[in-house]
């Protein structure tokens, strides 16, 4: 990056002769033009760059190290994908080692979901066990999966040969798991329902029976409506939701030698060179088509 010192001069102005009555703002052409000394000259215009005030920090930040750049993946793109979990609400230096952690995951839904055993030998309440109907000694962290569509990277400082090199793996999905309280909310709901059988049962029953026929208005632009399609979607994944199981999944630390293995294998990407066989017009089009796609547009 170059910076240039930019320097600004004041232009200098010329008084014209003035008569004793008015100002004179014209010349006539056949008036002849008074020379200007060399002295009076006007100065260039302001804003001129001094290239010789130039300074070039290039020099002053030569490259002392280079990292080679590596692309790499799962083993299988078929059978295994790779997956970032954030949790924002736990410290990055409490990790799960040591933890036996059960898996859950609605493929279709796109949830994901860990059961993380709780210490209750320190700050538990066991007078609570009789309210909540159980005791609760495992923290349920949920999250939803969203695709990158491959832009996202994760990458990994290798060492090989005491040399260093940088290794990329593209990721399929990624997720904040966040902490899931649904035993307070069974017991909410369970108290609601406790109390509307209640008054159910201490409501007077009616003598007579009145039939009432009424008209109701029905929503802006009826079932096709600005929000009924939103609306319908939404009890739509509320439904699928409630109706698909939970698949279990094996959870592996990364002490294990299974992970071992497998982190040893994605670390060990192919050094030769990619051989590029996309045209950049054909490049051009195709990156058109997806960001159409992506907007709901049709192709001009």
């Amino acid at each position: 990056m170059r910076h240039h010192l930019l320097h600004k001069h004041n232009k200098s102005h010329r008084r014209t002769p003035m008569s004793d009555t008015k100002l004179n703002l014209f010349v006539n052409e056949d008036e002849d033009m008074p020379d200007v000394p060399q002295d009076f000259a006007p100065a260039p215009e302001s804003n001129q760059i001094d290239t010789d005030m130039a300074v070039d920090e290039d020099d002053d930040d030569p490259i002392i190290h280079t990292v080679p750049i590596f692309h790499s993946s799962v083993a299988s793109r078929q059978s295994q994908t790779l997956h970032t979990f954030q949790f924002p609400g736990r410290p990055h230096n409490r990790t799960f080692e040591g933890q036996l952690l059960e898996a859950l995951v609605k493929p279709i839904s796109k949830v994901v979901e860990l059961k993380v055993p709780m210490d209750t030998l320190k700050f538990y309440d066991e007078s609570r066990t009789q309210e909540l109907g159980a005791r609760i000694d495992k923290v349920s962290l949920q999250g939803v999966l969203d695709p990158t569509n491959e832009n996202l990277y994760v990458g990994a400082i290798d060492v090989q040969d005491g040399k260093e090199r940088i290794v990329l793996f593209p990721l399929d999905q990624t997720a904040q798991l966040r902490a899931l309280f649904k035993y307070i909310d069974d017991v909410e709901a369970a108290r609601t329902a406790q109390i509307r059988n209640e008054n159910a049962a201490s409501a007077p029953k009616p003598s007579a029976v009145q039939v009432l026929q009424t008209a109701s208005k029905a929503p802006q632009g009826g079932a096709n409506g600005p929000l009924a399609h939103g609306e319908g979607l939404c009890l739509k994944h509320i439904k699928q939701f409630n109706e698909e199981l939970w698949e279990a999944f094996s959870w592996h630390e990364s002490s294990e030698d299974s992970t071992r293995g497998l982190t040893e294998k994605m670390n060990k990407p192919s050094e030769a060179a990619v051989e590029v066989k996309s045209l950049f017009d054909v490049l051009l089009e195709e990156l058109k088509k997806a960001n159409l796609a992506a907007l709901g547009l049709d192709e001009l």
